[in-house]
């Protein structure tokens, strides 16, 4: 999604939670790019398909 062409160029931030604990996540990502993960921490996978 992050390297989608639909996004290229944009600004996307990403709330989700941990499967484990519940625990809050967010991803912001700025052309491709991630600018911010919290909790530091967290496992991002980048793939395509």
């Amino acid at each position: 999604m992050v390297n989608s062409d639909d996004y290229a160029g944009k600004k996307l931030r990403i709330d989700d939670s941990c499967a484990h604990c519940s625990d809050p996540i967010t991803i912001e990502v700025e052309n491709g790019r991630l600018t911010r993960i919290d909790p530091p921490t967290t496992y991002v996978q980048r793939g395509g398909g």
